[in-house]
């Protein structure tokens, strides 16, 4: 009798599982990306910009199927899920500690934590306290709860809110010019 239900519940959980998968890749292919997205971050990679992506979601569960599904694994050089956080999520500032070391960033360069949730938010912040880096919160949407955070009386430091990836890459652009007619290095190689 155990054997029969381990089969039976075996069964249901694959065909669960296969549900929820089909599911996951409807709604991805739904949502896909903001218009523009990966342009942007091929811009932005262009200025030797380090980029990353750090989520409380699971790799295995999540992670690498949005990196696939999106196009974004060729875009990003690194990526840090519920597994490479040793225990720990967001907004706990060792996380960005680790995102330094494994994307080679330097204790003076500037860090952009962009995001559109809170949590996002509070890690940016909880990070720019801890580090030698200075850590700039924005929020990825005007009406997204890492603007609603941000714009709250929780929050009185320096922040951006942006509409989608494009205005990232017109700061970037911005920026690059403001510092070529300054004769400052954009970044330290």
């Amino acid at each position: 009798m155990l054997n029969r239900t381990k089969k039976i519940t075996r069964k249901v959980h694959e065909k669960t599982e296969s549900r929820d998968q089909n599911n996951f890749d409807e709604h991805f292919y739904k949502i896909g990306l903001q218009e523009d997205a990966l342009e942007a971050l091929d811009f932005i990679n262009g200025f030797g910009i380090k980029q990353a992506i750090v989520s409380n979601n699971s790799r295995t569960a999540m992670g690498d199927k949005v990196l696939s599904l999106t196009g974004m694994r060729e875009h990003i050089s690194t990526s840090f899920f519920l597994e490479d956080m040793g225990g720990r999520k967001k907004p706990d500032p060792e996380i960005m500690s680790d995102v330094i070391a494994k994307a080679d960033i330097e204790d003076h360069e500037t860090i952009w934590v962009i995001g559109d949730s809170a949590s996002d938010m509070k890690f940016a912040i909880a990070a720019n306290e801890k580090l030698e880096n200075t850590v700039v919160p924005i929020a990825m949407g005007h009406s997204s709860r890492a603007a609603s955070f941000l714009e709250s009386d929780q929050y009185d430091g320096t922040f951006a809110v942006l509409s989608d990836m494009l205005d990232v890459a017109v700061i970037t652009a911005t920026l690059q010019e403001v510092l070529d007619v300054n004769n400052v290095p954009f970044l330290d190689m």
